[in-house]
């Protein structure tokens, strides 16, 4: 997929200044995979790249949950979800996702977390959702907030902030 950036040259400094973000979806059946992301700035001719793993599991009975994705912003909307087939929107809104693994602590910081809950037919009244981080295989802050109702296909679209001021520097699951 090839995404150019174009515009009035006035916009130059400000789109150099700014973030590109390019968005597409599409369904992979369960199974392994690796995105692998490259840039080419044509004036210096200069490319970056990146490579992410990630798994795409079987829909379980139940309950099913997506991957966990670092919130980057979310982006308000008005009116109804554009493209339903996307799980990065949703009613009110849509995120666009942080592919940086740090995030920083201290007073007034935020981890802001984003994923779907795919309830069965009936079941999505009874799901629970508990949330909890651990440091080093042990139990650093748990919760059991409430789900909002599920959307208009069964979704529920849920994010995540959580205060970093009590948690210390280090890895976290």
């Amino acid at each position: 997929v090839i995404a150019a950036v174009e515009g009035p040259v006035a916009n130059l400094e400000a789109t150099r200044a700014g973030h590109f973000i390019y968005s597409q979806h599409l369904p992979l059946p369960p199974g392994r995979y690796t995105l692998e992301t490259a840039v080419l700035d044509r004036e210096t001719m200069k490319v970056s790249g990146s490579k992410k793993s990630l798994i795409v599991p079987a829909a379980p009975a139940g309950v099913g949950i997506s991957a966990l994705a670092l919130v980057r912003n979310v982006n308000a909307t008005n009116g109804p979800v554009e493209d339903a087939e996307d799980p990065l929107q949703f009613e009110g809104g849509k995120v666009t996702i942080s592919l940086d693994d740090t995030v920083k602590s201290g007073a007034g910081n935020k981890l802001s977390l984003y994923f779907n809950v795919y309830p069965q037919e009936g079941v999505a009244e009874a799901a629970k959702l508990v949330l909890g981080f651990l440091q080093g295989g042990k139990a650093v802050v748990r919760g059991e907030p409430e789900l909002p109702k599920a959307d208009a296909t069964g979704r529920i679209a849920y994010i995540a902030a959580v205060p970093t001021d009590s948690l210390k520097p280090g890895q976290y699951e």
